[in-house]
């Protein structure tokens, strides 16, 4: 299973990509761009941190999974 986290105000946002089957959970940060960039996340909705904007939605790519298992 993995976890998609979110830090930080969308402006700046970082995620963390959690392999949660691992015994030790190996934890791959990336800023938001970055791996929009890399194509391991794509992401839908409003950025910003303005009143009444959508939240963003974060969808996982087969590259996300390349990444976690290094």
């Amino acid at each position: 299973m993995i976890v998609l986290r979110h830090h930080g105000l969308l402006r700046n946002t970082r995620l963390e990509l959690v392999d949660a089957t691992a015994l030790a959970p190996d934890t791959i940060r990336y800023s938001l761009h970055r791996l929009e960039a890399i194509g391991a996340v794509r992401i839908y909705g409003a950025q910003g941190g303005n009143r009444g904007s959508r939240p963003l939605v974060y969808t996982l790519t087969d590259r996300a999974l390349e990444l976690l298992r290094g």
